[in-house]
């Protein structure tokens, strides 16, 4: 999923349920994609990415990935009860994301193999 060189970084956690920071153990750029409504093949180098071993899912950041497209509007996530509609590139795609039981929306990347 990382291409090219993991770098470090030092002095960074991300704190998750129960406030317990999880240092990451590098950063680099993953190579995702993922299909929008229409059955459209997309792939994106998402760069920043810090990374986690011990994690078993991937989160994407909606805003870090708007601010690298420079779509400060049209990358977005509407959340309905039971779904919700991501949209990215100025609004040009989307893809609807049924709500599993969880009722966080769960985006199938690289084809089908991970869970974003």
């Amino acid at each position: 999923m990382f291409v090219g060189e993991l770098r470090s970084v030092p002095n960074t956690k991300v704190a998750t349920i129960g406030g317990k920071g999880h240092p990451a153990s590098g950063i680099g750029t993953v190579k995702w994609s993922w299909t929008d409504e229409d059955g459209n093949f997309h792939e994106y180098e998402i760069e920043d990415c810090l990374y986690f071993p011990q994690s078993p899912i991937n989160i994407l950041s909606v805003t870090a990935f708007a601010k690298q497209l420079g779509d400060e509007e049209g990358t977005v996530i509407d959340t309905k009860q039971r779904y919700s509609r991501f949209y990215w590139n100025f609004g040009k795609h989307y893809h609807v994301i049924r709500h599993p039981e969880s009722n966080l929306p769960e985006l199938a990347i690289n084809e089908g193999y991970t869970l974003s």
